[in-house]
């Protein structure tokens, strides 16, 4: 009953492990499509993103759940269990498959976070700029706001009402 639970589990963070994986592909994408600015492919990716985060979700739930029935047969928390304590527990093969899913999962880990900074920071500039671009477009000598009657006000009195027709 443990090695088939243990067997449960391994199969879990395999599974795990290869929906990170395939996040940090397309996190390699994202940051591709970012650089060159293809905004629909950006979308895509996105949607994508969103379909592997759920399925990650499910499997932290389903991984949640063993770990509850392991830590019960074990008589502690399953705060306190951690996989290194069943790799010590479990006989070979499995225990060395808990050690390689591990590293592959911390790996995975490791590079999505890295990935998701990287984007998190082109995507910064790239607002950074459009804000400036538009600065630029628009005049930087205030904003317009319009009164009753369709008359405008700008910050400065003396400016003249501009309207940009132009795609960037």
């Amino acid at each position: 009953m443990l090695e088939r639970t243990l067997e449960e589990l391994a199969g879990v963070l395999e599974r795990q492990a290869d929906v990170y994986d395939a996040l940090a592909v397309l996190g390699e994408k994202k940051k591709g499509i970012l650089v060159e600015g293809r905004l629909r492919e950006l979308e895509e990716v996105v949607v994508a993103e969103e379909v592997l985060v759920r399925k990650a979700a499910r499997l932290e739930e389903v991984r949640g759940e063993i770990v509850d029935r392991l830590a019960a047969g074990e008589e502690t928390s399953a705060g306190v269990l951690k996989v290194k304590t069943l790799m010590e527990q479990c006989p070979e093969p499995l225990s060395t498959r808990f050690q390689q899913v591990q590293d592959r999962l911390s790996q995975s880990v490791e590079r999505v976070g890295s990935l998701n900074r990287t984007n998190g920071e082109l995507i910064r500039r790239s607002l950074r700029y459009i804000d400036f671009s538009l600065q630029v477009l628009l005049g930087a000598g205030g904003t317009v706001t319009y009164r009753a009657g369709g008359r405008w006000s700008g910050a400065n009195t003396g400016q003249a009402a501009r309207v940009v027709d132009r795609r960037l």
